[in-house]
C-alpha cells in the first residue's frame, strides 16, 4: 500500500497545483494546512504550523516522503514570523525521527550563488541530514502577475515593478508542480538539484508588450526604484528581515543571476516549459475588464 505524500503550503499556487497533480496520479497525499478544517481538497489533512512541534510530529507520523515549501513573506503576518533556519533545523530533527525518506525542497534560482540566503542554508541542512532530497530551483514563477500585480494590470492598465535593468527568467508554477510530482514517483530524481525556467529570457517590458498583446489593449510598465519596492513591501506587513532578503534578491537580479535559463523542465517532463504566452492566454480572464466588472455588480 502507497503511503501518503505530505504536501506543505497546500492551499498556495505551487502546493495546489501539485495536490491536483498527484491526486491525477492516484498518488495517495496528506494536506499540512494552518487550519485543517479549511481544505479546499477532500483528502487527508492535518493542522500544521511551522511553530509548533507537535503539528509538525503528528503531520509527518507515517510520512516517507515530503513537499517542503516555507510560506512566503506575503503569507506571513508580523506577529507571526519565525526563524527560516531555526524553524528549518526542527523539521529536519522531526523528519529524521519519524523515519522520512525523501524531501522535495523548494528553493530558489541562484540560491548556491548567495550562500548567505536562507535558501542555500536550507539546502545545506538537507544534503547535511542524511536524507534523500530533490531540490528544486525555480525562476520567478508567472503567477507573480495573476496574483500579486492582478489589480495594477486589471484596474490601472499598468505594472508597477522594480527597474532590473536586465531580461530574466521565469517559470510557470504548473511546470514547478509537475516536476515535483516526477521527483516524487521516480527514484532517478533523488539526490538532484534541478534549477526551472522556461525558455525565454524577459525584462518588464516585454511582459508588458505580451500582455497588450494577448489582452487587446494597451498595458503599460512603470519602473520602481529598488527603495521604493522595498518601501511598498514594509508598508504592506512585510518583516523588516524579509524586506532585507527582497533586497538581496533586487540586486541579484540586478547582477544578472537570473539573467538564464536551463533545460531541466523539459529533462524531467519531456516536453517544452509552458512559455509566458501560453502562461498569459490560459490567465486572460483573470486581468480582464469584465471580470472587474462582474464583481463590481
Amino acid at each position: 500500500m502507497q503511503k501518503p505524500i505530505l504536501i506543505t503550503g497546500a492551499s498556495g499556487t505551487i502546493g495546489g497545483f501539485l495536490v491536483e497533480s498527484l491526486l491525477a496520479k492516484k498518488q495517495p497525499i496528506r494536506l499540512a494546512l494552518r487550519d485543517s478544517q479549511k481544505s479546499p481538497y477532500h483528502q487527508s489533512a492535518v493542522s500544521f504550523d511551522y511553530r509548533d512541534d507537535k503539528s509538525m510530529q503528528k503531520a509527518l507520523e507515517g510520512i516517507e516522503q515530503v513537499f517542503w515549501l516555507t510560506p512566503s513573506p506575503t503569507q506571513v503576518k508580523k506577529e507571526e514570523a519565525f526563524d527560516d533556519l531555526e524553524v528549518a533545523s526542527r523539521f529536519l530533527d522531526h523528519m529524521k525521527q519519524t523515519g522520512v525518506q525523501h524531501i522535495v525542497r523548494i528553493s530558489g534560482m541562484g540560491a548556491d550563488l548567495y550562500k548567505e540566503s536562507a535558501h542555500f542554508r536550507i539546502e545545506e541542512l538537507i544534503r547535511a541530514s542524511g536524507i534523500a532530497y530533490t531540490i528544486l530551483r525555480p525562476a520567478f514563477f508567472m503567477q507573480i502577475f495573476s496574483i500579486y500585480y492582478r489589480n495594477s494590470i486589471q484596474k490601472q492598465d499598468r505594472i508597477n515593478l522594480y527597474d532590473a535593468g536586465v531580461r530574466e527568467s521565469f517559470v510557470d508554477a504548473r511546470d514547478i508542480a509537475a516536476v515535483a510530482a516526477e521527483a516524487f514517483l521516480k527514484p532517478q530524481h533523488r539526490n538532484q538539484i534541478y534549477t526551472l525556467t522556461a525558455n525565454d529570457l524577459l525584462n518588464y517590458k516585454d511582459i508588458a508588450e505580451i500582455l497588450t498583446r494577448v489582452l487587446g489593449r494597451n498595458i503599460s510598465y512603470t519602473a520602481k526604484s529598488d527603495e521604493d519596492s522595498i518601501q511598498a513591501l514594509l508598508s504592506s506587513g512585510w518583516t523588516l528581515e524579509a524586506a532585507k532578503s527582497y533586497g538581496m534578491l533586487l540586486q541579484a537580479v540586478q547582477q544578472g543571476a537570473f539573467s538564464t535559463h536551463t533545460d531541466d523542465v523539459k529533462k524531467v517532463l519531456g516536453r517544452e516549459p509552458i512559455t509566458f504566452i501560453q502562461y498569459a492566454e490560459d490567465h486572460a480572464s483573470i486581468w480582464s475588464k469584465s471580470t472587474q466588472q462582474e464583481k463590481l455588480s
